[in-house]
């Protein structure tokens, strides 16, 4: 599935999906057939988008334009507008605009007379606690970010605290940061240099006393880990974020796995991650 931060259940070629996303608010009015209108804008990021053959040209907060390719097609456009009135003209066909905050355009959220705010999504409950190994085991991930984007965005197994949990995140310049932190000791803290950070990675690391082995795209990275310990108290969840909710992971999922027992060679991880 696709986290870019809240959840509606969708299929592409018959693959189920589900999008969850954060919060977000559709700021242009009467949206399904836009017309041209004004918007007040903070000095911030923002993101139209659009279906149609027509053009959006913005003046005032902002001075551009995005111009439509097809009827099916929805076209985006990312910008930093100032503290001031956005002006937003529009010519030929331009249906399901959307103007919002953020770095990247989000489902369609529709509208009429008002704007409309979208509340964020979560999915919770989705597995068994019971599945999880303070011991040992592999976490195991397929994933790509949207796009370019300067915050940390994480995947972690943890326990609720500060002291013991596995992260595999994006760092900042979309390179890989894998940390194995026991007892309040961080055991590993590698970075990893993908060769193309926007494609889609396979990552897995494989953890047990004496042993922690990561491999990327069918490749062991460093060395195995022969010191260190084993978590210090049950870890007993996966989430899309850090354990306290920050370095919320924005980002395309393909396969994300965990097994409760640890790889017995790296022949074994080296096939999962090259599936």
């Amino acid at each position: 599935f696709q986290y870019d931060g809240g959840g509606t259940l969708i299929t592409d070629s018959g693959i189920p999906t589900l999008l969850m996303e954060d919060e977000a608010t559709n700021e242009y009015l009467n949206s399904d057939v836009l017309a041209t209108q004004s918007n007040s804008t903070t000095a911030n990021v923002y993101t139209i988008s659009f279906y149609g053959t027509g053009t959006v040209t913005l003046s005032g907060a902002y001075v551009g334009s995005l111009v439509g390719t097809g009827v099916g097609d929805r076209v985006s456009l990312t910008f930093t507008s100032t503290l001031a009135t956005l002006t937003s003209t529009i010519t030929g066909s331009v249906t399901k605009g959307q103007l919002e905050v953020g770095t990247f355009a989000t489902s369609y959220i529709p509208t009429t007379t008002a704007i409309r705010t979208r509340l964020g999504e979560s999915c919770n409950d989705g597995g068994s606690v019971d599945s999880i190994n303070s011991a040992e085991g592999i976490l195991y991930a397929n994933i790509a970010p949207l796009g370019v984007d300067s915050s940390k965005r994480a995947i972690s197994l943890n326990g609720g605290n500060d002291s013991d949990r596995l992260i595999i995140r994006y760092t900042s310049n979309n390179q890989i940061q894998v940390i194995f932190r026991a007892g309040s000791f961080n055991v590993v803290n590698q970075v990893i240099a993908l060769s193309n950070p926007l494609d889609f990675n396979q990552i897995a690391v494989s953890y047990k006393l004496n042993e922690f082995i990561i491999v990327v795209n069918g490749v062991q990275i460093g060395s195995t880990i022969t010191s260190g310990a084993v978590f210090g108290t049950t870890v007993n969840s996966i989430d899309f974020e850090e354990y306290n909710g920050l370095d919320k992971f924005r980002g395309k999922v393909l396969k994300l796995e965990y097994y409760d027992n640890a790889a017995e060679t790296i022949a074994q991880l080296q096939t999962l991650t090259t599936r």
